[in-house]
């Protein structure tokens, strides 16, 4: 269980147009535990940033997860070499470079 603070949503109301809901998190609590969606919800990117580097504490691993059940285990789902091995496979083709040398063309 985490240990920030409760913020309590509206689920429907989340899912239909999450903005005013993170607007007052980033406000009130921009690290916050939502018991609606079971989850430590992070609203700031510099505390994203941080973060998710700590693969120990905040894993991109969840098999139960919504991404992993509809499109499998990917790399958005994945750490440390786990995913660098699949993210070196494509990188190449979407780099800033190339964006700019090859695709802005």
């Amino acid at each position: 269980m985490s240990t920030a603070p409760h913020f309590e949503i509206d689920p429907a109301a989340f899912w239909s147009d999450p903005y005013p809901d993170l607007a007052r998190m980033r406000q009130e609590a921009p690290i916050a535990y939502v018991p609606q969606l079971g989850a430590t919800v992070f609203t700031k990117r510099d505390d994203i940033f941080t973060c998710e580097k700590n693969i120990e504490v905040f894993s991109s691993d969840q098999p139960g997860g919504l991404m992993s059940v509809l499109m499998g285990q990917n790399m958005m789902r994945k750490d440390g070499d786990a995913h660098m091995q699949e993210r070196k496979q494509y990188y190449p083709a979407v780099s800033v470079r190339t964006v700019r040398d090859v695709w802005k063309g």
